[in-house]
């Protein structure tokens, strides 16, 4: 359907995702996980420079390829 869009000229439009689909990426499950574990740590800050040190270089590099809304997001206080 994108591709289809894409020929039309129609180089825009929104696609819906379902709560929970990105967890199914590997990747991403992957750099969730450590980062929960990271950020779970006594005196670790919850900041880009800091995380990204911390992370695996897989996780880090996932994590620098996510736009930096997303970044912001995975970094606030978790319940």
């Amino acid at each position: 359907m994108i591709e289809e869009r894409s020929k039309h000229g129609k180089h825009y439009g929104v696609i819906v995702l379902p709560e929970g689909l990105i967890e199914f990426i590997p990747e991403f499950d992957a750099l969730m996980k450590e980062l929960n574990d990271k950020l779970a740590m006594p005196g670790m800050e919850a900041t880009e420079e800091a995380i990204l040190q911390a992370l695996s270089p897989a996780n880090a590099e996932s994590f620098r390829y996510l736009p930096d809304f997303i970044r912001a997001q995975l970094l606030l206080d978790r319940d």
